[in-house]
């Protein structure tokens, strides 16, 4: 809804004062902003949610509610809409983005699954789609791209619209990551904040209100934040995180809220902005996540698409998607931040469909959680859902690098040396990895003095190596022998990047590309008898610490109505001293919370853990009755504590339980 400022209708002084009141109040309009981020093609709600969040059709009818509450609004979407789950490999995301236009989105921004399939192809399907708003990308460097004018009028770097009578304008900014600007080449991805700073400066004096859409880091966004003069608010995407109350940003002299809003569209933000026309100041008047719930009545409109949809991908690919292939017997989740049993699932099923000596597999790269019970063939498919390629009619496939030992163990030391290099927030282990497994110590971990000057150097020359020891089928790493290791082709576009950035100096020229789908060879290994068991995908099993290691993880988190049981091992080297294990409940049904620093716990009880050796694992209980539970969806974390344990990212496991008489999830 546009309306003119009432001040610039014309009318006269005295009608002013009469209307004192009135005046005061339309000093300030409010500007409502809904934002979504990280769709990655999730059209149904994902099966593995614990909370049964998500589907398009249900968010439409969210969106439609919220609208109607607050007209003057704009509907804002943070990247990644397109590749991450198999509907990408129909039409390369037009789908996607024709989904946002038909539930009235406003503008976008490009993300690096979005780009995936690089500079022409991505121009491409934002041009084929047609759809009635942009998709944005202002830091690109187009100046070695022949096509560049076709990138331009594809991605335009700003957006700037009017709603109630409020300028708006919205800086979009890419993704800059030494892991994924590889694919955008010979597109040039450019630092955020240069370009966000010279934009700003010539937006600020047009509108009202300047927001930066940003698919980056969200520690990148929340110094963009504080960094770019102007901004009144940060919509951030990437890193799948949900802001239940914005992350305040200090910038001369105000606060700049950042927001994110999960992934796969399990939730909506909404912040109501208050813009003063006296003084030109945009504040936050409100700001909440809204859960994507089931209960909310699908869209006819959406899920009629979203049928058809399922219809063409199962024709396409010769096989009902929805088929029953297996059975899990744990949620096998995705983690970017560190190892998970995901992407040791996938690591596993590549070294079994080359024969490699070794494979590996980044868990930034896996897909979608698979659930615990009945597996499908679309489950299965978005473990490694990445990327179609329509000239072969396939999606990434596996290639087989021969690798000298020493280049493996470079890998090794500098992605578990040097801190800086991963994305913010990234931990050791991120790197899963069939048949490979090493020794660490952890009190090393980020020390790092520089890249490698020269080609006779080698890493250990100008680093303290975290990593100590590292065998190949149990056999110390011969680092002059040649290893074959298994990758799709994602991780071996993102290694060859980190050796060219990094100087690493790793020899690629030797490499066979094996035309097996990553996909196919996870349905193959999975269908292959009891594969997708706690014991098969344990975490801990290839990276062992020096010293004790004391970890607990949500497949080791069981309950049976009157007690939890927990599983608590020593995944390091040496003896753990005596420790304890509480768990605490969380917030029941509060799916906004859940995952989140927000979240309030109450502890259920603790024990004491005695001295476990190198390898053990003891299996304690906690009471906890279910007769004194109100009906709903509680979530459970369990911490082991333990004095002087260097490494703590494995030391809680968390899951969700239905309460009384649901299935578990």
């Amino acid at each position: 809804m546009k309306m003119n400022s009432f001040l610039a209708t014309g009318v006269g002084l005295g009608a002013f004062l009469l209307l004192g009141a009135s005046s005061c109040k339309m000093k300030t309009v409010e500007l409502t902003i809904f934002h979504t981020n990280d769709l990655h093609s999730a059209l149904s709600p994902p099966r593995s949610n614990p909370f049964q969040l998500g589907g398009l059709a249900r968010l439409s009818t969210l969106l439609q509610r919220l609208r109607a509450e607050s007209p003057n609004s704009l509907t804002i979407d943070a990247g990644d809409w397109s590749e991450g789950k198999w509907h990408f490999s129909l039409d390369m995301g037009q789908n996607m983005l024709k989904f946002l236009a038909a539930m009235k989105y406003d503008v976008s921004v490009l993300g690096n699954h979005d780009f995936f399939s690089g500079p022409d192809r991505v121009a491409d399907t934002i041009l084929s789609a047609n759809v009635p708003f942009p998709v944005l990308a202002a830091n690109l460097d187009l100046d070695d791209f022949p096509n560049a004018e076709k990138i331009r009028k594809a991605l335009p770097p700003t957006f700037m619209t009017e709603v109630n009578g409020i300028k708006v304008g919205v800086i979009g900014l890419t993704t800059n990551s030494i892991l994924f600007d590889s694919f955008l080449k010979p597109v040039r991805i450019m630092n955020p904040l240069w370009t966000a700073e010279k934009l700003a400066l010539l937006m600020r004096p047009k509108v009202d209100v300047l927001i930066l859409l940003s698919h980056n880091d969200f520690p990148v966004n929340v110094a963009l934040a504080s960094a770019v003069p102007g901004v009144d608010l940060v919509i951030s995407g990437h890193t799948h995180k949900k802001t239940p109350s914005p992350k305040m940003a200090w910038s001369i002299g105000r606060d700049v809220p950042v927001v994110e809003a999960g992934k796969w569209g399990e939730f909506v933000g909404e912040a109501k902005l208050e813009v003063n026309r006296i003084t030109n100041r945009t504040s936050v008047k409100s700001y909440r996540l809204i859960p994507v719930t089931r209960d909310l009545p699908e869209d006819p409109v959406i899920a009629k698409a979203v049928s058809e949809q399922d219809a063409l991908l199962s024709a396409k690919f010769g096989d009902d998607i929805h088929r029953v292939v297996t059975r899990s017997e744990i949620n096998i989740r995705h983690d970017d931040q560190k190892e998970s049993t995901l992407a040791n699932l996938a690591a596993k099923a590549y070294r079994e469909a080359t024969g490699a000596d070794v494979a590996m597999e980044e868990s930034g790269l896996v897909g979608v959680d698979v659930p615990r019970g009945p597996v499908t063939l679309k489950d299965l498919h978005d473990v490694a859902p990445h990327l179609y390629n329509p000239d072969t009619g396939k999606e990434w496939t596996l290639q087989v690098w021969n690798a000298r030992g020493k280049d493996l163990n470079r890998i090794y030391q500098v992605f578990y040396t040097v801190n800086g290099f991963m994305p913010l927030g990234w931990t050791v282990g991120w790197l899963s990895a069939a048949n490979l497994e090493f020794i660490w110590d952890p009190t090393l971990f980020g020390r790092f003095e520089g890249p490698v000057a020269d080609p006779a150097d080698d890493v250990e020359a100008t680093a303290i190596p975290a990593v100590q020891f590292i065998t190949i089928g149990g056999q110390p790493l011969d680092r002059e022998g040649i290893y074959s290791v298994a990758v799709t082709q994602g991780l071996f576009n993102g290694l060859r990047s980190a050796s060219n950035k990094l100087k690493l100096k790793l020899d690629f020229s030797n490499v066979v590309d094996t035309g097996i789908e990553s996909w196919r060879s996870v349905v193959d290994y999975a269908a292959r008898g009891d594969r997708l068991t706690k014991e098969n995908l344990r975490i801990g099993r290839g990276a062992r610490t020096q010293t004790a290691d004391l970890a607990v993880f949500d497949y080791g988190i069981e309950w049976n109505g009157e007690t939890l049981l927990i599983e608590v091992e020593n995944l390091g080297l040496t003896t753990s001293l005596d420790a304890s294990l509480s768990c605490f409940s969380g917030l029941r049904d509060n799916p906004v919370v859940f995952e989140t620093s927000e979240q309030q716990w109450t502890e259920i009880g603790s024990i004491p853990i005695s001295r476990l050796k190198p390898g053990a694992t003891t299996t304690v209980g906690i009471p906890w009755k279910e007769s004194v539970l109100i009906k709903g969806r509680w979530p459970v974390r369990c911490t082991v504590t333990v004095e002087e344990e260097l490494f703590l990212e494995n030391n809680t496991g968390a899951l969700v339980f239905p309460v009384p008489g649901e299935r578990r999830l």
